[in-house]
C-alpha cells in the first residue's frame, strides 16, 4: 500500500472509532513512516545527478546521493532467495521503525540523511559445507563471506570514483555465526578531549586546503618535530637543536610543498617547518598522536577519515537469516561493531577462550575499551568513557568476560540484540561523534550529546 492509501485507511479507521460507543479501547495513531519503498518518478538525468553510474540499487527510492558526504551501507545476498533478500533488507533498514532495524534507533533515524542504503541485486552463489564457504566445487579455497560482501559492495562503484565510508552487510541462508569486522577507526580514541581536538584538526585541514595526500605527507613528518624523541609534540621541542639529515630535509620540503628544496638554506627550511609546526602542524601532530591507540603512524586512517578522497572501507558483516524476523536486530548489532566499533558484547566462557582468553581480552580492553571498562567497579564509575553520561552505570560483564569488565547499561543491542531496543547513551554519543567526523555533521538527538546536554 502506498503512503496515500495508508493515510486514507488511517483516516477512515479514526472516523469509524469516533462514531462507536466507548467500549474501553483507546485508539492510538500508528507511527508515521520514516521513508517509503515505493517507486518514484525520476528522469535519467535526475537519477545520474544523485547516483552517478552505479551497479547497485537504492533500497529507499529517491533517498541516496553518492555525491554527498554520507555513510554507504551496502547489502548483498549470499545463497539466499530473491524475495527473502528483499524482505530482509527492507526490514533491516526499517522505514516503519517497527522491526528493530536501523531506523528504529532514534539517533540513526534523526540522521537518515547521513546514510545511503544500497543493495547489490546480484546474489552470490558459493559452495557451502559445515559452516565454510568455498570458491568453487573443489572445496579447496575458502572464501571469507565478509570479504565477499566487501567485493560485492565495491561492484556498486562502476566508475571507480572511490566511494567513501562503505559498510558491507551480507545476508545468507546458510547456517553461520553472524559476525563483523571492526572499522579502521577502532584504533583511535575519540573520547574526552580527543573528539573536540579531531574536529578542530578537520577544520584546520579544510581551512588550509590540505587534502588527504597533503595531510598524510605532513603527518608523516611529525616525528621530525619531536626533537627529544618522547612521542609528545610540544613547542619546547623546537628549542632543541635537532640535526636533520639530508633525507629528513627532503621530507620537510615535501611536507611543506617546497618545490626547490636546495634553494633555501638549511636553517631557512627548518625555520619554515617550525613556523608551520607552531601554526598548525604541531597541533595536528599532537592531535593525531594523542588519538592513536597504537604506536604506528596515525596519518593514513585519520587523514582518510577526516579529509579523505580515497576509498575508505569502514567495516563488513555477515548476518545469518535464521529464526524468522531476527535479521534486522542482527544487522543493528553487527553494524554496531562494523561502523561504530562498539565492543560491548555478550558474555560467554567458550567465546572468551576462542578470543584469546581472559588475560588477552582484559589487556585489549585496558588499551582500547571504548564501551567496555576493565578494572574495579569504583574505577569504572570514575574513569570509564561514559562516566559523564546520565542514565549509565557499571554493569559487570563485557566483551565475552563475565567478571572484571563492565558495560554502560544493563542491556543494549550489543550484549542482547534479541530483547534490547537501544545502543544506550554512550553508544548513541559515539554514533553522533563518528557521524560528525565521517560526514558533514550530526542532527537531532545528536545535538544534545555533542553540546553537553543530557
Amino acid at each position: 500500500m502506498d503512503m496515500a492509501g495508508l493515510n486514507f485507511r488511517n483516516a477512515l479507521f479514526s472516523l469509524f472509532l469516533a462514531l462507536q460507543p466507548n467500549l474501553g479501547c483507546v485508539w492510538r495513531e500508528p507511527k508515521p513512516m520514516l521513508c517509503s519503498y515505493d517507486a518514484i518518478e525520476e528522469t535519467e538525468k535526475e537519477r545520474i545527478t544523485r547516483l552517478g553510474d552505479t551497479g547497485c540499487d537504492e533500497i529507499i527510492p529517491g533517498h541516496n546521493n553518492i555525491f554527498e558526504d554520507r555513510i554507504n551501507i551496502v547489502f548483498s545476498g549470499l545463497n539466499t532467495g530473491d524475495d527473502t533478500f528483499t524482505e530482509n533488507i527492507r526490514n533491516s533498514v526499517d522505514c516503519s521503525a517497527e522491526n528493530n532495524g536501523l531506523l528504529s534507533n532514534e539517533v540513526i533515524s534523526d540522521n537518515i540523511s547521513r546514510f545511503n542504503f544500497w543493495y547489490n541485486p546480484s546474489i552470490s552463489r558459493l559452495p557451502y559445507a559445515d559452516g565454510i564457504f568455498y570458491k568453487d566445487e573443489t572445496l579447496e579455497e575458502i572464501i571469507d563471506p565478509k570479504l565477499q560482501g566487501a567485493i560485492k559492495a565495491r561492484e556498486c562503484d562502476l566508475q571507480g570514483t572511490s566511494w567513501r565510508n562503505v559498510v558491507s552487510v551480507t545476508i545468507t541462508d546458510n547456517l553461520v555465526r553472524s559476525r563483523a569486522n571492526y572499522p579502521r577507526l577502532f584504533d583511535y580514541n575519540i573520547d574526552r578531549n580527543n573528539f573536540e581536538d579531531l574536529l578542530q584538526a578537520k577544520e584546520t585541514l579544510i581551512n588550509y586546503g590540505l587534502d588527504q595526500n597533503s595531510c598524510e605527507n605532513f603527518i608523516s613528518a611529525c616525528n621530525l618535530l619531536d626533537h627529544n624523541n618522547d612521542g609528545i609534540y610540544e613547542e619546547s621541542d623546537l628549542e632543541i637543536n635537532y640535526p636533520y639529515s639530508p633525507e629528513e630535509l627532503d621530507r620537510i620540503c615535501y611536507a611543506l610543498q617546497i618545490e626547490e628544496c636546495d634553494a633555501p638554506s638549511r636553517q631557512e627550511i627548518i625555520s619554515r617547518f617550525e613556523d608551520a609546526g607552531k601554526e598548525y602542524g604541531l597541533q595536528l601532530c599532537q592531535t593525531f598522536s594523542n588519538a592513536s591507540y597504537t604506536s604506528e603512524n596515525a596519518a593514513t586512517s585519520l587523514c582518510k577519515a577526516i579529509v579523505g578522497e580515497d576509498d575508505y572501507d569502514l567495516g563488513s558483516a555477515i548476518v545469518y537469516n535464521g529464526e524468522s524476523g531476527m535479521v534486522p536486530s542482527s544487522v543493528i548489532h553487527e553494524t554496531g561493531h562494523s561502523i561504530w566499533a562498539l565492543r560491548d558484547e555478550y558474555t560467554s566462557d567458550s567465546d572468551t577462550e576462542d578470543h584469546g582468553g581472559e588475560l588477552v581480552i582484559t589487556s585489549s580492553i585496558q588499551r582500547n575499551g571504548i564501551n567496555c571498562f576493565a578494572g574495579t567497579y569504583q574505577e569504572c564509575l570514575k574513569n570509564s568513557n561514559w562516566s559523564h553520561l546520565q542514565e549509565t552505570g557499571c554493569y559487570e560483564g563485557c566483551n565475552y568476560l563475565r567478571t572484571g569488565a563492565f558495560r554502560p547499561i544493563e542491556n543494549t543491542y550489543m550484549n542482547n540484540n534479541f530483547s534490547a531496543d537501544e545502543y544506550g547513551p554512550y553508544g548513541e554519543e559515539r554514533i553522533s561523534k563518528m557521524l560528525t567526523l565521517l560526514t558533514e555533521g550530526a542532527d537531532g538527538i545528536c545535538r544534545d550529546y555533542l553540546n553537553g546536554g543530557d
